[in-house]
């Protein structure tokens, strides 16, 4: 009998055993499954988090997106307008210039002289006109000469012409701005 309690006593320890590593392997595989629950709440929470705050950056990108094209198109505006500006200004500096130029020419035209036209050329002027005289063209020279603004003053030609009878001299002049004669006025 000694030997059926000793094997008896064998099973049921091995039987303790496996009962206990029954429930060990079962509250382990409860801990597991708990831990498994948990990481995938936590990351479901962190996914809706993260969607949330996509959204958010998503509508702000889309804000910044159209202040962005505001200003773009602000940019373009402004450099147009500065254009016009430069457009405008540069028209207004041609005309204080001309109006300077054809005034100095006025005020030296003595009374036996007449301008028949006045001609811009690159930096230069080319003026025809009549006169009764020579005399009447070297006075008209010499006029310009000493009002200041044009550094050479040349007569290109001077012939004989006849209006109505009357024999006229037509000339004609070439001017060269000195820089005073242009811009500011």
């Amino acid at each position: 009998m000694i030997r059926i309690n000793l094997i008896y006593d064998r099973l049921g320890a091995e039987v303790r055993r496996v009962k206990e590593d029954f429930i060990t392997a079962g509250f382990l595989l409860a801990i597991l499954f708990g831990l498994m629950a948990t990481h995938w709440t936590i990351n479901t929470l962190l996914i809706s988090k993260l969607s949330s705050e996509n959204r958010i950056l998503t509508s702000k990108k889309e804000e910044y997106s159209k202040i962005s094209q505001k200003t773009n198109d602000y940019q373009k505006s402004k450099e147009e307008l500065s254009l016009v500006i430069d457009a405008i200004i540069s028209l207004l500096e041609m005309q204080k210039g001309p109006t300077r130029v054809i005034e100095n020419i006025g005020t030296r035209l003595p009374d036996e002289v007449w301008l028949t036209s006045i001609v811009e050329k690159s930096g230069g002027i080319n003026i025809e006109g009549l006169s009764f005289s020579d005399p009447g063209v070297a006075l008209f020279m010499d006029n310009l000469k000493s009002g200041g603004m044009f550094s050479s003053i040349e007569l290109l030609g001077i012939d004989r012409v006849e209006i109505q009878g009357e024999t006229i001299k037509k000339f004609t002049l070439k001017l060269s701005l000195d820089g005073k004669g242009k811009g500011n006025g």
